[in-house]
C-alpha cells in the first residue's frame, strides 16, 4: 500500500515537471524567417509570371482586334479599319460608311483624339474623294478601342507605308474578308519580345516570334 502510494506521487512529481505542449518564442521566430524566405524568393517569380502574362494579353489583344476587324466586314459588307497607335498603344476598330453629310462631328467626339488619322484612313477608303485636301464625306464609327497593358509597347509595325498618319497605322479590311498584310512587334520592360504577323490574302494572324 505504502508502495503504491509513493509510486503515485513520483509519477505526479514527473506529470508536473514535464513541459506543457505548445511552441516556444524561438521555435515562432523561425517559422516567421523562414516565411520572409519563401516569400522573398516568390515574389520575384510572380513579378516575372506577371510581365509576361502581360505580353501574352497584349499579343492576343492584337489578335483579337484583327479577328474581329475582319469578322465585322464580312458580316457587315463595308469597309473596317484597323488602327494601330504605336505611340500611345491603342488599338482601335472602325467601321467607314457612305454618308451624304460632309460634316463628322458625332464621330469625331466619338474617335478623339486621333480623328486626324481616322479622317485619313476615310479619306483613302472614300471612292468619291478627288484629293487629299479635300474633307472626306464618310462616316466613321467606332467598334472597338483598346489600350496596351502597361509595360507594353510597341517596337516596330511593318505595314504599307503610305498607310501612316503620323504616329498611327491603319489596315484596311474589305467584305470579302481581305485586309492588308501587317507585321507588329511588341515588347516588355524586360525585352522580351512577341511578334504578331498577319496574311492579307487568307487573314491568317499567327505568332512568328515570342509568347504563345
Amino acid at each position: 500500500m505504502i508502495l503504491a502510494i509513493g509510486f503515485r506521487t513520483r509519477r505526479r512529481r514527473r506529470d508536473r515537471a514535464a513541459p506543457a505542449p505548445g511552441f516556444t518564442l524561438i521555435e515562432l521566430l523561425m517559422v516567421v524567417v523562414l516565411a520572409l524566405l519563401s516569400l522573398s524568393l516568390a515574389i520575384p517569380a510572380v513579378s516575372a509570371a506577371s510581365r509576361g502574362n502581360r505580353l501574352r494579353t497584349a499579343t492576343r489583344t492584337i489578335i483579337a482586334a484583327h479577328r474581329y476587324a475582319r469578322s465585322i466586314a464580312v458580316l457587315r459588307q463595308a469597309d473596317v479599319v484597323l488602327l494601330l497607335d504605336e505611340r500611345a498603344g491603342r488599338i482601335q476598330v472602325v467601321r467607314v460608311e457612305s454618308s451624304p453629310s460632309s460634316t463628322n462631328t458625332d464621330a469625331d467626339a466619338v474617335l478623339a483624339p486621333n480623328i486626324a488619322a481616322h479622317r485619313e484612313a476615310a479619306f483613302y477608303l472614300s471612292r468619291d474623294a478627288v484629293s487629299s485636301l479635300s474633307v472626306p464625306t464618310n462616316a466613321v464609327m467606332a467598334e472597338l478601342d483598346r489600350y496596351l497593358p502597361d509595360g507594353i509597347r510597341v517596337a516596330r509595325i511593318e505595314a504599307d507605308p503610305m498607310q501612316r498618319h503620323e504616329t498611327t497605322w491603319w489596315v484596311d479590311y474589305f467584305a470579302h474578308g481581305m485586309c492588308d498584310p501587317f507585321e507588329i512587334e511588341l515588347t516588355d520592360d524586360r525585352g522580351r519580345r512577341s511578334v504578331v504577323r498577319v496574311d492579307g490574302f487568307s487573314g491568317r494572324a499567327e505568332i512568328v516570334e515570342g509568347v504563345r
